[in-house]
């Protein structure tokens, strides 16, 4: 019987986030009928797409001076800031029992109408822009509030992503430059976050809305899960290293 395993955690580092993100994917590879949704943060870092160039992707210069890790996940897509002020989302899920095709901007697309849902039930228009941006706005001035990427093992399908709630925006300019793929448009005329939209709800409060979306999204039920219990043992051995520290797992 398909259900939600619900997961409300934040480790002490990304190597372990991370990890858990992993973790969530192969389940779905074993167990095709469960659905997978976390929350959880992370300290301040830069969080690189699997094939991305640090070079190009992130201010080396001001992430070593600010002690501020770098790492590389096993999904796509573009680099992302974390700090305590985004709150980090992930669904797990098998492709064909969802009925997603093969094609990733379809699975892009309704998977964020859950974040959609969520900005629209706070008064916020929304849409998706460059394939894995989520926008919202409160008129039609549309920014980036969520950026999002996929990875895939045979039909599971992890898609996670961020939701900016109160990061300022100074800070992603200080350790991310403009991407390569969106020229000559700076973070501020880009990106926002929710405060900054006058959406002033704390991370407790927007879990508890996008996990009653999550259940009417799906239609199945849920259970919680606790990670010291019924995870901790059962993490991929991969490391995510900090890759400023040449290795160095923190």
């Amino acid at each position: 019987m398909s259900k939600i395993n619900y997961l409300d955690y934040s480790a002490a580092n990304q190597n372990l986030n991370l990890r858990i993100e992993e973790f969530l994917l192969e389940d779905v590879k074993l167990n095709p009928d469960n659905v997978w949704l976390r929350f959880w943060k992370g300290d301040d870092s830069v969080i690189l797409g699997k094939s991305q160039k640090i070079e190009e992707v992130c201010n080396i210069e001001n992430c070593i001076k600010d002690n501020v890790g770098v790492y590389r996940r096993f999904s796509g897509g573009g680099a992302v800031f974390h700090d305590r002020g985004n709150l980090n989302i992930a669904i797990a899920l098998d492709r064909k029992r969802w009925k997603l095709p093969l094609d990733p901007k379809k699975s892009f697309e309704w998977l964020s109408l859950i974040i959609q849902n969520f900005l629209n039930q706070n008064g916020l228009n929304s849409s998706t822009g460059r394939i894995s941006d989520i926008l919202a706005a409160k008129s039609n001035d549309f920014k980036k509030v969520s950026g999002t990427a996929q990875a895939r093992r045979g039909n599971a399908l992890l898609w996670h992503g961020t939701l900016l709630i109160d990061t300022p925006i100074e800070k992603i300019k200080r350790y991310l430059p403009i991407p390569p793929d969106r020229p000559g448009i700076p973070h501020e005329d880009y990106v926002s976050n929710l405060k900054m939209l006058d959406i002033c709800l704390d991370a407790k409060s927007i879990k508890k809305q996008i996990l009653q979306i999550a259940k009417d999204f799906f239609q199945i039920p849920c259970l919680e899960f606790d990670f010291d219990n019924q995870i901790k043992e059962r993490l991929p051995e991969t490391k995510y290293v900090n890759i400023l520290k040449k290795g160095k797992l923190d």
